[in-house]
């Protein structure tokens, strides 16, 4: 079946600045900038993540980023950091594409990690980085690999090898423009790529990391580091997880591709578009498979409408998701009797 067409913009989406920081600032060379909202039971770790391995405040601003918690996170951060971390708190709460800019906007070292509440990173994550940033002026984002894990610290997988040894990636944008293969705690930027590219598209909400790496990519070289130096955590009480319950996340992908067509090799768009809709249709399906099995129909009828909105290829590998279940729920149900 012929996959239709992604909707292309009509112009190319209009980015938040990031301008340079001004002559007069003695800059540091790090800035750790970590959002929060109402989750202090994981940010404990993430701090103590950062702190661990922190040089002093000439070299490493690190400012905890708060999106107007309704609990007291400002005390928290103190009674772990004392002054030595930065509590900056939003009297409004907005989206987290636009926290994520105003991390940018407001980080000072040349260069930019921005961390969530919920991540951490390992020691050695911030020298490893570092070395690699350093090594060619082309390179503007160097990342590790990762480990997931849930709310109770087990470690579930670990994130694919993209290589062997520490070096820049060959082919970076054409991997990245089928599936986020980066995730937030693990990437590292030089801020100079971001006051040339602009800060997150205000128009993604579960992508607009993806965006950003495919956007950064498509100017600029990639370091790997293959020790795995970063924790993205996944639970249920996650941006991610909500999403995927009524269908958003598949969607916001769908926005996402469409915004790509418009820095993706033009001889390369068709191929790369086709493979990623493919992709993130059997990535539906297969989060589908984990909701029925939980029993959670009506997200798994979601996820399964999103994939063939996606990929109308996905009917055939949905129906026999759904004939495979529902025939074992009946064969368990006559078990029982």
């Amino acid at each position: 079946m012929d996959r239709p067409a992604l909707p292309r913009a009509r112009r190319a989406p209009l980015y938040p600045r990031i301008d340079p920081v001004p002559e007069t600032v003695r800059r540091p060379l790090w800035s750790v900038m970590i959002t929060t909202y109402n989750r202090v039971e994981f940010l404990a770790a993430t701090l103590k993540g950062v702190l661990d391995q922190a040089p002093g405040p000439e070299t490493m601003q690190i400012e905890v980023v708060d999106n107007s918690s309704t609990n007291a996170v400002e005390d928290f951060v103190r009674r772990i950091a004392g002054p030595r971390i930065h509590v900056q708190r939003f009297q409004a709460r907005m989206s987290l594409s636009a926290a994520m800019t105003v991390c940018l906007q407001r980080a000072q070292g040349h260069y930019v990690h921005v961390l969530h509440d919920d991540d951490a990173v390992r020691p050695g994550f911030y020298a490893k980085l570092q070395d690699g940033l350093a090594r060619d002026v082309r390179i503007g984002a160097a990342f590790c690999r990762h480990v997931f894990i849930d709310e109770r610290d087990r470690e579930v997988r670990v994130s694919h090898q993209e290589r062997q040894s520490a070096g820049v990636l060959d082919g970076w944008l054409e991997q990245l423009a089928i599936s986020n293969r980066v995730q937030m705690p693990s990437i590292v930027v030089k801020r100079a790529a971001y006051e040339t590219l602009g800060g997150f598209c205000p128009a993604l909400r579960h992508t607009a990391d993806w965006e950003m790496w495919r956007r950064i990519a498509s100017r600029y070289a990639f370091w790997y580091e293959p020790e795995v130096l970063a924790l993205y955590r996944v639970h249920p009480g996650s941006d991610t997880s909500r999403l995927q319950r009524s269908g958003s996340d598949i969607a916001d992908v769908r926005k996402s591709l469409a915004i790509a067509q418009h820095y993706l090799p033009a001889e390369k768009q068709a191929e790369l578009s086709s493979k990623a809709r493919a992709y993130w249709a059997h990535f539906a399906i297969k989060t589908a498979r984990h909701m029925l099995a939980r029993r959670d129909y009506p997200a798994a009828a979601n996820q399964i409408f999103q994939a063939l909105r996606t990929d109308p290829a996905s009917l055939k590998p949905a129906l026999r998701l759904l004939k495979t279940h529902f025939t074992a729920a009946h064969h368990n149900k006559s078990e029982e009797k």
